[in-house]
């Protein structure tokens, strides 16, 4: 990879000099040190502009998956921990380990604000596709009973409900 660097020096020197008061302000500073730093700054800048989204993907990538590890590893834990004691752990730690029951009660009569509005709308979504899922089910049901009717009825012509069924799977 190349990267190329254009300075222009008159640019520099004004930013150097821009709070430069002279009744208070003396000329100590190394010219050296000022270019460079503005250049390492411009550098950063175009570096981050340019690979700014290809490195913050692929970090939320690598939080996502430690993340996930985590979960999993802690609910594996809490799941055997369960099994095995038929008690339910505290997340941390102070408080006496307690049944499911307790704990299930304790969860949803804390008011935790953000995290009850987290439950409630997954309780719903979750309600909304089961009831998606059960209406269109009932739907083809009800579809298939009346084309079977009309088949038993005769009132189909020939290979309409072999390719209404078929369409309907």
């Amino acid at each position: 990879m190349k990267i190329t660097v254009k300075v222009d020096v008159q640019e520099v020197l004004d930013e150097l000099f821009e709070d430069f008061n002279p009744e208070y302000d003396t000329m100590e500073f190394d010219l050296k040190d000022g270019i460079k730093d503005s250049i390492i700054g411009d550098t950063k800048r175009q570096l981050i502009t340019f690979y700014g989204n290809e490195f913050k993907q692929q970090i939320q990538s690598q939080v996502k998956t430690l993340v996930t590890e985590e979960i999993s590893t802690t609910i594996e834990k809490s799941v055997k921990d369960f099994a095995k004691n038929g008690k339910i752990e505290s997340r941390y730690g102070s408080d006496e380990p307690m049944s499911l029951q307790e704990w299930v009660r304790k969860v949803f009569s804390e008011t935790g604000g953000r995290r009850d509005d987290l439950m409630i709308k997954a309780v719903k979504q979750d309600a909304e596709r089961c009831v998606k899922e059960v209406k269109s089910r009932y739907d083809m049901l009800f579809a298939s009973q009346v084309i079977s009717g009309l088949k038993q009825q005769n009132m189909l012509k020939d290979g309409v409900f072999e390719a209404l069924m078929k369409e309907s799977k």
